[in-house]
């Protein structure tokens, strides 16, 4: 009976042993291998705390033990420290983040604002699209019309943005215009180039092309000054 208590009380001294609450144990040179396999082999950790401990590795020492990687753990730290080092990581990085993506945001309304305001004074269109002559091999050449409003106009620039009916983007056609337009008069300007530069326009019709005008600088030829113009222009970077 002694013999049976003595080895019943050898295996609760054991299991108690590799009890040790995992998060309270600092890694060491020494027990960071037995650290690892316990990680992999038993379940004291959740899902989400793998996921924390697991980014913390790879940012500090960029190797992953969890995914083939050599068994490798920063040590002087508790795994408990480890996992909440991590967390106000993602904290931070995630507010990161949420502010570039607003700043972003506020950038592409005040573009998409200013865009608007210049579209009053110039409006561009695709007027024709069609395969190149033989002597442009695999090319297109796409008629570009504008119409000015109010304002006589000395010289703008922009792009024209194409895609199909779903959004799709074909490509975006620069346009620059630099000769003098008088107020509410028309224009033309062509454009060539290789398909492979829009693989998706190949074999496209004009009227499955959707397109949007996008502004980037207007210069007016301001008729109350001798000499000087006068321009509207957007900066798409942000100070």
């Amino acid at each position: 009976m002694r013999l049976w208590n003595l080895a019943i009380l050898c295996v609760l001294l054991s299991v108690c042993s590799s009890c040790t609450n995992i998060k309270s144990e600092k890694v060491t040179d020494q027990n960071q291998e037995k650290i690892i396999r316990r990680i992999l082999t038993n379940s004291d950790l959740t899902d989400d705390e793998l996921r924390l401990l697991n980014g913390y590795i790879v940012r500090q020492s960029l190797s992953n033990p969890f995914q083939g990687d050599k068994a490798s753990i920063p040590t002087g730290k508790t795994i408990g420290e480890m996992l909440e080092d991590q967390r106000n990581w993602v904290a931070q990085h995630t507010h990161q983040e949420k502010e570039e993506q607003e700043r972003e945001l506020k950038l592409a309304a005040e573009i998409a604002t200013q865009e608007a305001v210049l579209r009053e004074f110039v409006t561009v269109t695709l007027n024709k699209l069609e395969q190149s002559d033989p002597n442009f091999i695999n090319g297109f050449e796409a008629r570009i019309a504008f119409k000015v409003g109010r304002n006589d106009i000395r010289a703008f620039r922009g792009k024209l943005v194409l895609s199909d009916a779903l959004g799709n983007s074909f490509g975006e056609i620069p346009v620059k215009v630099l000769t003098p337009i008088k107020a509410n008069c028309s224009g033309t300007t062509n454009y060539r180039n290789l398909y492979i530069s829009f693989p998706e326009l190949r074999w496209k019709r004009l009227q499955d092309i959707k397109t949007e005008w996008k502004p980037a600088e207007i210069i007016f030829a301001d008729i109350h000054r001798d000499c000087l113009y006068r321009s509207l222009q957007i900066e798409r970077l942000a100070n």
